[in-house]
């Protein structure tokens, strides 16, 4: 028979989804598994997306193994969040005008893929959309899905069109 307080708990429990992600380790190993996602704060009917997820103030998440355990990853550790193109919102794909770019990270890896900036003021560069950024991780949409570049790992960014940087 149930206690008390384990149906107080359960009736204030968060009724979550699960993401598949890949995420890249900064020491270069990676993992595959499930974020945990909830109704979403900016879109109201819709559930987070993985940028919401890493974007959020919490110095932890939890990322539930394929093959093991559920693990508390610390953002601070993680290079990059990988979301295959079948599991992004769309609206993610639509926002901003679509610039190539590529990101040389730390290890020297290099990832190449589309920044969408949203139009400030008319400050639709590169460099402006950099700057005024408060993300932890920089959303890279590529034909195959979502990369999440983490700033702290980010050594250049070279555009690849022939706009102004």
């Amino acid at each position: 028979m149930p206690t008390p307080n384990s149906l107080m708990l359960n009736d204030f429990r968060i009724e979550k989804s699960l993401l598949p992600v890949t995420i890249t380790l900064v020491d270069g190993r990676s993992m595959r598994g499930d974020v945990f996602i909830q109704a979403s704060a900016r879109h109201r009917f819709e559930m987070e997306d993985a940028s919401e997820v890493m974007n959020a103030g919490d110095e932890f998440f939890p990322l539930r193994l394929t093959a093991g355990p559920t693990l508390l990853v610390a953002k601070g550790q993680v290079r990059d969040v990988r979301v295959d193109r079948e599991h992004m919102t769309q609206p993610d794909w639509s926002v901003g005008i679509p610039t190539p770019v590529e990101i040389k990270l730390r290890d020297g890896v290099a990832v190449e893929g589309t920044l969408c900036i949203e139009s400030m003021a008319g400050r639709t560069r590169v460099l402006d959309y950099l700057n005024r950024t408060f993300a932890r991780f920089l959303p890279l949409y590529q034909p195959e899905g979502l990369v999440l570049v983490s700033f702290s790992q980010v050594v250049h960014v070279r555009q690849l069109s022939d706009a102004t940087a």
